[in-house]
């Protein structure tokens, strides 16, 4: 009798999911709210710890709201960013989600 082995892996991870925003680009006058949609993707099966957004980037002068934070995975998140004050310019900005 022959006896066999071989190795195989298992991995434990946090539950997550995939952000989402739209549009991924505003361009507006300066002095004007841009607006976008935040949302999530891809939701682990049994993730229900709340997240806590931040916008990471955001130039001096910018005020970024979220109007739920923190939030669910099942709702739709409204972010409106104020640019009173911006320089001219395309800024790169980018989403935290904290959970």
């Amino acid at each position: 009798m022959t006896t066999q082995t071989w190795p195989f892996e298992l991995e434990i991870r946090h539950a997550g999911f995939r952000g989402t925003i739209d549009p991924a680009r505003v361009t507006v006058p300066a002095g004007i709210v841009a607006t976008y949609q935040v949302g999530f993707a891809d939701v682990d099966p049994g993730f229900v710890d709340p997240i806590t957004l931040a916008v990471l980037n955001l130039p001096a002068g910018a005020v970024a709201t979220f109007d739920v934070n923190p939030c669910q995975v099942t709702d739709t998140v409204t972010l409106t960013i104020e640019t009173l004050g911006l320089a001219v310019g395309l800024y790169g900005l980018e989403i935290e989600a904290t959970y």
